[in-house]
C-alpha cells in the first residue's frame, strides 16, 4: 500500500483512483474472502486504506472527505460511485461457505472442518 500511495497519489486523478480501487483493489479481498475465512478486522482495515488512497493529495496530505464512504459505496444509479465495502460483504461470503459445507459432504472442505470440529452431520 505504501508503494501504491506513492505512485497513485502523484499520477492519478480522483476518478482514476476510484476506478483503480473499484476494479482492482476491491476484487482481491473479495476473492480471498470467498475462499477463506478472513477476519472482519482485516477487511475493515482494507476499507480504511482504500479511503485514504482515494482522498490523498499528490504531496501525501489528506483531502477533506466531501462524501462519506457509505455514499461512495452506493450504486451509481443512487448517486454513489459503485464501490463495495469489503466489510459489508463478509456475512454473505460466510453464508456461501456454510452452504457449500452442508451441500457437499464428500468435499475436502467438509472433511477438513468435520475433522477439526466434530463428526459429519449429513444435514441436507
Amino acid at each position: 500500500m505504501r508503494l501504491l500511495n506513492i505512485w497513485g497519489s502523484k499520477i492519478l486523478s480522483i476518478a482514476s483512483k476510484i476506478t483503480l480501487v473499484k476494479f482492482v483493489l476491491l476484487t482481491l479481498p473479495a476473492y480471498h474472502a470467498s475462499h477463506y475465512l478472513v477476519p472482519k478486522c482485516i477487511l475493515v482495515e482494507l476499507d480504511k486504506l482504500y479511503r485514504k488512497f482515494i482522498s490523498s493529495k499528490s504531496d501525501g496530505a489528506m483531502r477533506l472527505h466531501f462524501v462519506s464512504w457509505e455514499d461512495m459505496c452506493k450504486p451509481m444509479s443512487k448517486g454513489g460511485r459503485g464501490l463495495i465495502s469489503c466489510a459489508s460483504k463478509i456475512a454473505a461470503l460466510r453464508e456461501r461457505m456454510a452452504w457449500k459445507f452442508f451441500q457437499d459432504i464428500n468435499s475436502f472442505f467438509h472433511e477438513m472442518l468435520a475433522t477439526k470440529y466434530g463428526e459429519k452431520t449429513g444435514i441436507r
